[in-house]
């Protein structure tokens, strides 16, 4: 089993005794920028020799990238013949048999297993261990939006494994789903006590902000943050926590279930780990998938959710050549604004030495008309004088004429 870690203290220890007793041999945690009390919990199965860890300390909730890390690490190091990948929250219960023989009927030409999860109702009264009181679980849960079950997936050990973000699909060498047959219920306990809830509200709505995945929900995590933010985060906590009234008509109108298998498990005194499956139990367990896959091939929606599922692979594959095409235009668009943000600035620099040249020009200009102001009066002096000096005295003219008498 894969396993992602924060701080969750109230269920760590839970998830894994649980586990390790329903017969997965190993599990490969991740703790993300987990407390040191989270660590030494993960160091004591360490100890123990069941459990490898991976500390991972940087920003952001790359959930994707970390579990395939961890699946692909279970397979490779550890020799994985099937891999389930859980969150903390979320406890996988065989509804027939063992974990492992239900993995063991699985036929060899299919590698993955679809796992249906049920949410777990927040109940009133925040105290105590979370099975004790949690106890009322959904039919069917549906994906946010209602479009879909929501459904986790088991698969072979793989070394080329891929998973989708929140461990929804799966792709790799030989992972073909297999269709129809879903022995394995997921028990999923996402809201406790408002504690639990308000801290996970904090972390996931800083971690979403520096997360670089643009399928992560922005939106949820940001809305819950600024309730939490605004002081409002308790009221949204109490309208989601499920009365007795509601769920006795819930359970009348076959929405809710109660299930207390978890609680009974946990009050046993002793967990032993289920030995491997023998050749009876594969055997009617593959009697029984046949049958399942049988009844699915002919059920009269079959050839409806083939026809959608080709859809949706279609329009899956549009998005993803969309997505190149997005991405190349917003290089371009980038590269755009980087070249008109260098022609702004050249256009910035030329217009300030325009500027600079103006208010040179005006200063010349004022010291000229003022140059021509102050010389004015002696200019029209020196006009004089020069004209002055330019024409014939009177004394010049009368000597000729005195001469011109006595000649004659």
């Amino acid at each position: 089993m894969t396993l992602l870690v924060s701080d969750e203290h109230d269920l760590l220890e839970a998830n894994l005794d649980y586990h390790l007793a329903r017969g997965v041999d190993f599990v490969v945690v991740t703790a993300n920028r987990a407390s040191a009390a989270i660590i030494d919990s993960v160091e004591r199965y360490v100890d123990r020799g069941v459990c490898h860890l991976i500390e991972e300390r940087e920003g952001g909730y790359r959930q994707a990238e970390w579990v395939t890390r961890m699946a692909r690490i279970a397979a490779t190091d550890f020799g994985a013949d099937w891999v389930i990948n859980s969150d903390v929250d979320e406890f996988y219960w065989p509804e027939a048999g063992t974990l492992k023989g239900i993995l063991a009927a699985v036929p060899d030409r299919f590698g993955a297993l679809t796992i249906p999860l049920s949410h777990f109702v927040p109940r009133p009264g925040d105290e105590g261990f979370f099975a004790d009181r949690m106890t009322v679980r959904e039919r069917r849960s549906l994906k946010p939006g209602g479009k879909g079950l929501f459904t986790k997936v088991a698969h072979r050990g793989a070394a080329d494994v891929e998973l989708s973000r929140g461990n929804h699909r799966v792709r790799g060498t030989n992972l073909t789903p297999l269709p129809g047959w879903e022995p394995i219920l997921g028990l999923h306990f996402p809201l406790r006590s408002y504690e639990q809830f308000e801290a996970k509200v904090v972390r996931d709505g800083l971690a979403v902000q520096t997360n670089p995945d643009p399928a992560v929900n922005r939106g949820l995590w940001s809305e819950l943050y600024e309730d939490y933010s605004n002081g409002r985060l308790p009221s949204v906590y109490a309208d989601r926590v499920v009365p007795d009234a509601e769920v006795r008509d819930g359970v009348k109108r076959s929405r809710f279930v109660i299930d207390e298998r978890l609680k009974r498990f946990f009050e046993a005194t002793e967990h032993v780990p289920p030995a491997e499956p023998i050749a009876d139990e594969v055997d009617s367990l593959r009697v029984e998938m046949e049958r399942a896959v049988q009844e699915r091939e002919r059920h009269p929606l079959t050839l409806e959710v083939r026809r959608l599922e080709g859809r949706l692979e279609t329009a899956e594959k549009r998005l993803e050549e969309s997505r190149v095409t997005g991405a190349r235009l917003r290089d371009e668009r980038n590269a755009a604004r980087r070249e008109l943000k260098a022609e702004r600035e050249e256009s910035k620099l030329l217009r300030a030495q325009l500027d600079k040249a103006h208010r040179g020009l005006e200063k010349a200009e004022c010291r000229l008309a003022e140059a021509q102001r102050r010389e004015g009066p002696l200019g029209r002096v020196r006009d004089r004088i020069n004209r002055g000096r330019a024409a014939p005295g009177p004394e010049a003219a009368g000597g000729d004429e005195r001469s011109g008498g006595a000649g004659s």
